[in-house]
């Protein structure tokens, strides 16, 4: 599943009022999800045994985030940071969201291995 469909299944989910969702599973998926549960815009979401993911959605003070949540670029223009851009956002009160070679990330965790990459996204 593409992360801005996935993002997008997330907000509507949101926006009806749901408690949890069935989604289908993927490495960037679950990667992407690590990273909403690291910053508490989900409350946890559990792998099946048939490749499904349940997504359990957080109280509603933390929901603003995921319908915030701005993507950046589009498919015929990515936008890349490289390591010496990403120290400009260090002191930012929002998170970054990097695809990298290590794997789909935030921008403190990419300062930290010390890599650059394609900006998914902002939560903020």
């Amino acid at each position: 599943m593409k992360l801005l469909c996935l993002i997008s299944i997330l907000r509507n989910a949101i926006l009806v009022n749901k408690t949890k969702i069935l989604i289908s599973a993927s490495k960037s998926t679950i990667s992407f999800l690590k990273i909403l549960k690291q910053e508490k815009c989900i409350h946890d979401f559990k792998i099946t045994s048939n490749k499904k993911i349940i997504v359990f959605f957080s109280t509603f003070k933390n929901r603003n985030r995921i319908l915030n949540f701005q993507k950046f670029g589009k498919p015929s223009k990515f936008i890349y940071f490289s390591f010496q851009d990403l120290w400009k956002l260090e002191k930012i009160l929002y998170t970054v969201v990097l695809s990298t070679t290590f794997g789909i990330i935030t921008h403190t965790s990419a300062l930290r291995l010390k890599c650059g990459g394609k900006v998914i996204g902002v939560l903020f």
